[in-house]
């Protein structure tokens, strides 16, 4: 006889920790032992309903992106945006920035916060960077942070990085200007910090 057949009552006196947590349990069947088959409880059955609309992609908050039922295996999928409210009064935050940078380079938002680093992403994640380090008053770290979890040097580079290229890359500077227009039509109010 093992001590899984031996009901908690008759457990020897050093088992007192297990016969009193035990206590008013059954004892475990023995080993091999199958219970016997039960029926199946039957299921009530319901009006037909009809199933239930899909998410959209924006919900109504303003800066909330939901994304539903998207395949991260497909190559590419489109994310539609809808065009927020304006809010004058406010800053822009970093989720309007990425839109917007994301919108003007034609580039998904997913590949601008991932690891990838092809030219084709890289250099609008720094613009995207130095955007939000301007418009916002978000730290480095908190930055990197949003911009795929990366460490805060790589902001503060990106940062360096632009500023340095746009009084000697004509193109570089043409799209900061366009972008930095863009976010003061849409937040006029946005206090713009340099440095």
């Amino acid at each position: 006889m093992s001590l899984a057949e031996i009901s908690p009552r008759d457990l020897p006196g050093h088992y007192k920790a297990v016969r009193t947590r035990l206590q008013g349990l059954p004892p475990r069947p023995p080993f091999g032992f199958k219970r016997p088959a039960q029926k199946p409880r039957p299921v009530p059955k319901r009006a037909a309903e009809p199933p239930p609309e899909p998410p959209e992609p924006y919900v109504a908050g303003v800066g909330t992106l939901v994304v539903a039922e998207i395949d991260i295996c497909a190559p590419r999928q489109a994310i539609e945006f809808r065009e927020p409210p304006p809010r004058p009064e406010e800053q822009p935050k970093l989720v309007d920035i990425l839109r917007l940078v994301s919108e003007h380079f034609d580039v998904i938002p997913r590949l601008l916060v991932s690891a990838c680093r092809e030219r084709r992403f890289c250099r609008p994640r720094q613009i995207a960077m130095f955007l939000a380090r301007q418009f916002t008053d978000r730290s480095y770290p908190y930055i990197s942070e949003r911009f795929g979890r990366r460490d805060h040097t790589t902001a503060i580079s990106a940062v360096r990085r632009i500023s340095h290229l746009c009084p000697r890359d004509a193109n570089v500077a043409h799209h900061v200007a366009l972008l930095e227009a863009e976010l003061r039509r849409r937040f006029p109010n946005a206090e713009v910090r340099r440095g």
